[in-house]
């Protein structure tokens, strides 16, 4: 019987050739699949039924002027309250609509900007600029101005 064997070149050569194959392929589905049109977007992560977060605005001074806002993460969603008016407060989702990547709030334009596709949206959670299909969430949200409590609604 005639065995080949393989020299150390050949080996390495073999081993270089599956390793890069394997790698760019690996690298294309990635490539493929960040940016690709998904028909059902992912929606805020995490399960918030039900719950509710009660916010001390003693304990988070970054929410005692209006305009200030504070982000905070509730059964692993990141999530935002923004003191709006003088006694109101808003809460919404930094999850974007598109492909859940973790938008960031621009208090200085008052827009939310997502990092990943450049989806924009409004002061009220609502699209300005795709590729985001709909706005972000917002959930109910209270304010006891007698113990100087926000309280977010998940349910």
């Amino acid at each position: 019987m005639d065995k080949r064997e393989m020299n150390r070149r050949e080996f390495a050569q073999s081993i270089g050739f599956f390793t890069v194959a394997a790698l760019s392929s690996s690298a294309i589905a990635a490539l493929l699949t960040s940016c690709s049109s998904d028909d059902n977007p992912a929606g805020p992560t995490g399960s918030n039924t039900g719950g509710q977060l009660k916010v001390s605005l003693s304990e988070n001074t970054e929410l005692e002027q209006v305009g200030g806002f504070k982000t905070f993460r509730v059964n692993a969603e990141p999530i935002i309250v923004i003191h709006a008016s003088e006694n109101s407060f808003r809460t919404f989702t930094l999850v974007c609509t598109h492909q859940a990547c973790t938008v960031s709030w621009q208090s200085s334009s008052r827009i939310f900007q997502c990092p990943c596709h450049g989806s924009r949206y409004d002061s009220n959670g609502k699209v300005t600029q795709g590729p985001a299909p709909r706005a972000l969430a917002e959930y109910m949200t209270t304010f006891d101005a007698s113990q100087n409590i926000v309280t977010v609604d998940f349910g």
